[in-house]
């Protein structure tokens, strides 16, 4: 599941799948990675935005791994006044 904005969070009240289908458990992946980053891994102003991103692309192109993303266009990623942002990240 792709989601764009986790800041409105992710909530499931249910899940349907076809007569005789099953849901299946997914294989653990041999390594992980998480991208932490700001507008460029975010893909602000890119097409399709996060499908298009550094971080989407990084992730992906690893084959086999597990990545996460997160990223805020705009923002710092130490202490300073960063684009209207007083703490950075």
């Amino acid at each position: 599941m792709r989601v764009t904005n986790w800041a409105y969070g992710v909530q499931i009240a249910q899940v349907h799948v076809a007569h005789g289908d099953k849901l299946i458990k997914l294989p653990n992946f041999g390594r992980t990675i998480e991208i932490i980053g700001d507008s460029l891994t975010a893909g602000q102003y890119s097409t399709l935005e996060g499908l298009s991103s550094y971080g989407y692309g990084l992730g992906a192109g690893l084959g086999n791994t597990e990545y996460s993303i997160t990223a805020y266009p705009g923002i710092c990623l130490f202490d300073k006044l960063c684009w209207g942002n007083l703490r950075g990240m």
